[in-house]
């Protein structure tokens, strides 16, 4: 009887163990599952700049190269020192660099070609401080992810960065400058606008004169 009872205290004994160890292992499984889980989504940070820290700009765009500098905290574009430039929108683009983040990362490829790395179709975007120029390439667009592939220069990595941030380097000059409207506009709008008065003074006259013929038909 005793040998009975030590036997069931034995088991319970192991059961609790086992019991015990399967909860540290799902503990453990999901913490595990967790971490992965925040890895995946976590964005990988290519470059880390302060953006009062940036001076120069300078991107590739529809075969031509395009640069802007900072002179007293004002930008301009190089070689067209007068045009007027909208100033929040060249911060907006040096914001991209404070910091530029990739949502993945592809390690050492060793053909970048097939993301869109080649002399033919490579586009160069640049941000300059006092001290130094970081560099970036812009390879193919993935429309299915919406997204960009992006190197650093002397690196095997492929980075998959938004559409968004890359959007910003594929603009002309003119989507960076104030729109202002022409003295010929303005004298249009005037013109419409007094041909409309017109138009309204003779609705009102026809529709007094209506009236008018009304009155008298009664009579």
């Amino acid at each position: 009887m005793k040998k009975q009872k030590r036997q069931i205290l034995i088991l319970i004994i192991l059961l609790a163990i086992l019991g015990a160890a399967f909860f540290l292992i799902r503990v453990r499984n999901q913490k595990e599952a967790e971490k992965s889980q925040e890895e995946d989504t976590a964005q990988v940070k290519m470059l880390e700049l302060v953006s009062d820290d940036i001076v120069a700009l300078s991107y590739d765009c529809d075969g031509e190269t395009y640069s802007f500098e900072k002179t007293d905290d004002v930008w301009y574009l190089v070689g067209e020192p007068d045009r007027n430039l909208t100033q929040t929108t060249v911060k907006a683009f040096a914001m991209q660099f404070c910091p530029m983040e990739a949502s993945q990362v592809i390690k050492n490829v060793t053909d970048v070609s097939q993301y869109g790395f080649s002399k033919e179709s490579v586009r160069k975007v640049s941000a300059s401080t006092a001290d130094a120029t970081y560099t970036i390439l812009v390879g193919d667009e993935n429309e299915l992810t919406d997204s960009y592939y992006v190197m650093l220069p002397d690196s095997q990595d492929v980075y998959v960065v938004d559409s968004y941030v890359i959007s910003r380097f594929d603009r002309t000059p003119d989507s960076y400058t104030v729109v202002e409207e022409s003295e010929e506009s303005i004298e249009s709008e005037t013109s419409e606008d007094g041909q409309t008065e017109e138009v309204e003074e003779s609705l009102e006259d026809d529709l007094s004169n209506e009236s008018d013929f009304e009155e008298s038909s009664s009579d």
